[in-house]
This record gives structure tokens, sequence and C-alpha cells, in this order.
């Protein structure tokens, strides 16, 4: 997939170095119309989720593979799933029924999940494009999924399309991040770019439905104390205790960076 780089300034074509330029980019795909936002540290990493990822992906067919996929006969990944869920009821006291929230609890405390997080945050994105990894460039994504999936109806086990997913916010680190999820039907298929047919958001937003917008390495430290400078931290991010160590221990990386 080609990355932006590049932004306009008075007609210039100038790569991206500051917050502002960084946003200059970010506003053509407006939140409000239905774009979501992931950052990622490394520019050459692809959209996928860890489920599909190794050393955790094994097969995206059910178990046994002349059957429908069942909570009986799951693909691997969502047998897995199945296994956390039964022991995390001893842990987790509100686990929802619901198998999709059930999976977005799974991706919150940490198991490799066919969910992707996303946000509607281009600051939340681009925060955590910056936060690390100096030596090499990073990328925010845009993407304006094709579809929204009703947790309420779908089945997990055989939904065939990849899908947004607004998830109730059952801890303040979704309502912080403006959490959005993307479900995967296969997680080792990465997110593609694909056409866009809104003649008016072509327009606006270009002709594809996913965009990776480059930030270049030398560039991230930059962003990030801006970032940091209009509120955009750790803290803010991940609002509890361990939120509030976490922007200390990152004010000593980003200064022994900055010093090397």
């Amino acid at each position: 997939m080609e990355a932006i780089d590049i932004c306009k300034i008075d007609s210039r074509v100038v790569p991206i170095i500051t917050l502002p330029q960084a946003l200059g980019v970010l506003f053509k795909f407006p939140s409000n119309l239905g774009w979501v936002f992931r950052g990622e540290l490394d520019s050459k990493w692809s959209p996928i989720p860890r489920a599909g990822r190794k050393p955790f992906f094994k097969s995206a067919r059910p178990v046994h593979e002349n059957e429908l996929p069942s909570k009986q006969n799951p693909p691997r990944d969502l047998g897995r799933f199945n296994h956390w869920r039964k022991l995390a009821s001893a842990y987790i006291s509100d686990l929802p029924e619901n198998d999709f929230e059930a999976l977005a609890y799974a991706q919150h405390y940490g198991l490799p999940t066919r969910l992707m997080d996303w946000t509607e945050n281009p600051l939340v994105a681009l925060y955590f494009s910056t936060e690390g990894k100096f030596d090499v460039d990073g990328a925010v994504y845009a993407y304006f999924p094709e579809g929204y999936l009703d947790e309420s109806m779908a089945n997990i086990y055989d939904f065939p399309h990849t899908a947004c997913i607004k998830i109730r916010p059952f801890d303040r680190r979704l309502l912080a991040q403006h959490a959005a999820f993307v479900f995967f039907p296969d997680p080792s298929i990465p997110l593609t770019p694909k056409p866009i047919n809104d003649q008016s958001l072509i327009e606006m937003c270009g002709r594809l439905n996913l965009v990776k917008i480059r930030i270049p390495a030398k560039s991230k430290l930059i962003i990030h104390r801006q970032l940091r400078d209009i509120g955009m931290t750790r803290r803010a991010l991940f609002p509890y205790a361990e939120g509030l160590s976490q922007s200390f221990v990152a004010e000593d990386v980003e200064r022994a960076a900055s010093e090397g």
C-alpha cells in the first residue's frame, strides 16, 4: 500500500514534520463521516489483528473442515477465545453474554483475537504512532469501513465480512481513546484498500477506503511533544494509576531519545 508522507502548505509540497502538518492531512478524512484511525509505530507493520500473526495463527478454518463453523466447531482462534471465556468468568464478574462484546473484553485484557483496535479520534492514532521506535517511520491508517456489524444479530462463527463494531464502553480507556473495533473473518488476511463508491466522498477523501499516512522517524519526537503540549498524554488516554505512571516513564524515554 502506498503511503502519504507529504502535505500541502500554500501550494508547496512539504514532508510531515509538525502536528499541524499531520492534522492537515488527517482532517481530509473526517471522523463524522465514518472514518476511523489506527496508529502504528512502524510503517512496515500490516493492518492485521494479533490472532492472524505468528505464533498465534494456526488456521481460519473450523476444526472439522467438512462441517460448518459453530461454537462446537470453531476456528482455532475462536476456540482459544471460548476457552478463555470459560475461565475468565472466575476473574471478571460482568463478562457479557454477547459473543462480540466478550471478544472485545478478551482483546482488552490481552488475548490475541480477530478484533483490531481503532479510534474515531485521529489525535489518538497519531499519539500511538509517535510514542516510540524513534529510529523508524511510523504510520497512521485512515479507514472508511465497508459496513458496521450489529453484534446483537450477527453470528461470530460465520460472519463473512470485515466490519467495524462500536462496542459499549465497558472501561474508561475505551471512552478516553474513542475506541472502535474492526472484526476480521479471517485474521490472517490484512486489511487492503478498496474503491469508494460515493462520489461526494471521493471528491473529499480520495478513491480508496484505506489510506496509510507515513510519519517520518525524524518527526516523531516533535509531533509527540506537541501532542503532549495539548494534553494528549498517557495519563489522558489511560485514565487510571497505570496511565499516570506511564506518563512519567514516557517523559524519560522521550528525553533519552532526544539526547541520544
